[in-house]
């Protein structure tokens, strides 16, 4: 749409929007399926490379580190060339770490190839909701953005299970080319499937829908800051659970690498059960903050207690608590924000989120490494993880402009 277009205005989008949502959703999917790979075979890894969890750390933490510089690119990206080809950058990028990945030889290029396919991710963390929202009114966005915010947790359920499995069966780097079709599959959908929107719906302002996106307009948005503080301080938290699950599992609890990564999955399929209901109950309840606020509450637990369980039998309660974080908090996040802004800055507002998103989560996977070798697995998540929730809990709570 531009300003010389008049765009049709319609009540809804249709069965078609739903598709978009699916096939956008797919090509999120490929993303942390890319990341799923180490933090689920880093026992594994380890041994190959002959490295220790410092290290491994390190290897996971540059999956995001593209995330964090691009970021605010990507919205540029969107607004100058569309969200399509935003997406299709993000896949091929994808596909060429995997690609990498499978023919790498030492840790360098190892290295280099999990740096192009978060390259993938960071880019997808901001085009993916914005390529969702304009197919949805308002008052209805809760649901398909809840969906949306399955995309990592339903990888971490399915990926570990498989990933295991197959590593166990046939070695590491099968698992790079499984990832590599996948990825080559899901861009031939997305090229077939998705389109640009050439209507807004009923009651929407046609001159903020066709507005030029101001960065400098979000970035004065408190709001927005807040929700993108939210988001770091959850993801510093959880991901740093999620990195070394199948670390501690093996080497404190004594699980195979199986059963680690079962149990990983579990709260991961928690998580994405979770990720739609909580968008739903917020369009129900209309009101985004209180169930944010009861997510970060769960992350307090379940941080806290995490890793102070040397038990099997006792970790399973504590999956229900990390599926319910990873469902709730970061559908709420996905869902409020494009609320805060004009539609042409959505992207804009979705690059805050995700540049605060990758800053916890690269921080989330060096801390805890360096930390757990330091003092221990218990003091970190009692020192350092369940504060972040405390902190997300409060901002929560106190950002009255999210409704």
């Amino acid at each position: 749409m531009n300003s010389e277009t008049s765009p049709r205005v319609v009540k809804s989008a249709g069965a078609y929007a739903w598709a978009v949502v699916a096939v956008v959703w797919l090509a999120g999917f490929s993303a942390p399926a890319n990341m799923a790979k180490v933090t689920t075979l880093a026992p594994v890894l380890m041994e190959v490379f002959g490295i220790g969890p410092d290290t491994i750390g390190w290897v996971i933490a540059l999956f995001y580190a593209l995330g964090i510089i691009l970021a605010f690119p990507a919205a540029g990206l969107i607004n100058r060339f569309g969200i399509r080809v935003c997406v299709i950058i993000s896949i091929v990028t994808g596909a060429l770490g995997s690609l990498l990945g499978v023919i790498s030889a030492d840790l360098g290029v190892f290295m280099a190839s999990r740096v192009l396919e978060g390259a993938g991710m960071g880019l997808l963390t901001v085009a993916g909701p914005a390529a969702i929202t304009p197919w949805f009114p308002k008052e209805k966005r809760g649901l398909p953005l809840g969906i949306w915010g399955m995309w990592v947790a339903l990888a971490m359920f399915l990926c570990p299970i498989v990933y295991a499995a197959v590593a166990e069966a046939a070695g590491w780097r099968i698992v790079w080319w499984i990832t590599l079709a996948f990825d080559i599959i899901v861009l031939v959908l997305f090229l077939l499937i998705y389109r640009t929107p050439d209507f807004i719906f009923e009651g929407e302002d046609i001159e903020k829908t066709q507005a030029k996106p101001s960065i400098k307009n979000v970035m004065a948005n408190k709001t927005v800051w807040a929700l993108g503080l939210v988001f770091f301080f959850d993801q510093l938290a959880v991901m740093a659970v999620n990195n070394f699950t199948t670390t501690y599992l093996t080497t404190v609890v004594g699980a195979s690498l199986t059963l680690a990564a079962t149990l990983a999955s579990m709260a991961a399929i928690i998580g994405a059960v979770c990720s739609p209901l909580a968008g739903k109950i917020s369009d129900i309840l209309k009101t985004r903050r209180w169930v944010l606020v009861v997510g970060c509450v769960a992350g307090v637990a379940y941080t806290a207690l995490y890793f102070n369980t040397t038990s099997i039998d006792l970790i399973w309660p504590i999956v229900v608590l990390g599926g319910i974080v990873g469902g709730v908090v970061p559908a709420m996040i996905f869902a409020a924000t494009p609320e805060q802004v004009d539609p042409a800055d959505v992207p804009n507002a979705m690059a805050m989120v995700s540049l605060t998103q990758n800053v916890g989560m690269f921080l989330g996977a060096t801390i805890l490494g360096g930390a757990v070798t330091a003092i221990g697995w218990s003091s970190a998540a009692l020192f350092i993880l369940a504060p972040c929730f405390v902190i997300a809990a409060l901002i929560a709570l106190f950002t009255k402009k999210v409704r």
